[in-house]
């Protein structure tokens, strides 16, 4: 997990999309425990899950992922402290990104 400010990111790797998806709501439920001990937490509608991947077949994969038994939306491309990241790992969310910003 890295963080930055109030915003976090957790990343896992796996063989598989259900082992990842375990990993991940382990992570959460870990987290959520964390911070109801501090009275804060997880905001479930502000999250978002990404899998990258250079797999068709795994591109469009609902993930698994809940925090406090709601499920995490599923998003093509993440950003992340101004970076955009998307699944497929062709870098063109960001080449889009930068040609907005520039004009």
């Amino acid at each position: 997990m890295t963080s930055y400010a109030d915003d976090c990111m957790i990343l896992t790797s796996s063989n598989g999309i259900d082992g990842m998806c375990s990993k991940v709501n382990g992570y959460l439920s870990h987290l959520s425990l964390f911070f109801s001990a501090r009275c804060l937490t997880l905001s479930p509608t502000k999250s978002t899950a990404t899998i990258f991947t250079c797999w068709m077949k795994e591109y469009r994969l609902v993930l698994n992922i809940t925090v406090d038994g709601i499920t995490i939306p599923m998003v093509n491309n993440s950003k992340i402290l101004g970076v955009t990241f998307d699944r497929q790992e062709t870098l063109l969310a960001t080449y889009k990104a930068d040609m907005v910003a520039l004009m």
